[in-house]
């Protein structure tokens, strides 16, 4: 099973234009892949970087060590060309998607999808990055992300269920 996500833009009202990745959606792999697409293929211009990612839907990212400079593919698109995806973070959604990467100003929001009172699911805050600290991040600390989000989850499913642990 892969872990889907989406990469797009947030306006300051909580809507999102989005585009599906199918493939690898977790923070561990995403990130590194948009510090690499923003900082290396695109000179850190993000509007570009944006432009790009939000062209199409992809299949997958790819692996930052293979974005080395301009002009390079940077993930493989998707074979569905649908419309991206627009919507409200406040929304109750009903996709398969566990992660958002939504783009506002210079930060990249990252949500993640859990459960809520009444057989909902909804995206929350995770994490928050400055575009220009991307170059930084270390594996250890997206891993710390990523187990931060999925406790997140389980603590929500545990609260919805009346579960301890």
């Amino acid at each position: 099973m892969s872990t889907r996500a989406l990469i797009g833009t947030e306006h300051p009202s909580g809507r999102y234009l989005a585009r599906r990745i199918h493939h690898d959606g977790y923070p561990r792999a995403v990130v590194p892949s948009l510090t690499a697409i923003v900082h290396h293929v695109h000179g850190g211009d993000l509007t570009a970087a944006v432009a790009a990612l939000t062209a199409t839907h992809w299949s997958g990212l790819r692996h930052p060590a293979a974005l080395t400079g301009p002009g390079n593919a940077i993930g493989t698109p998707s074979e569905f060309p649908d419309p991206p995806l627009a919507g409200c973070l406040a929304d109750e959604h009903r996709g398969d998607q566990e992660w958002a990467y939504l783009i506002s100003g210079h930060r990249i929001h990252g949500y993640l999808l859990v459960p809520r009172p009444r057989y909902r699911l909804a995206f929350v805050a995770i994490h928050c990055w400055h575009v220009h600290e991307l170059p930084a991040i270390t594996d250890a600390e997206l891993a710390a992300v990523q187990r931060a989000g999925y406790a997140r989850r389980r603590t929500e499913r545990n609260t919805i269920t009346g579960e301890r642990r």
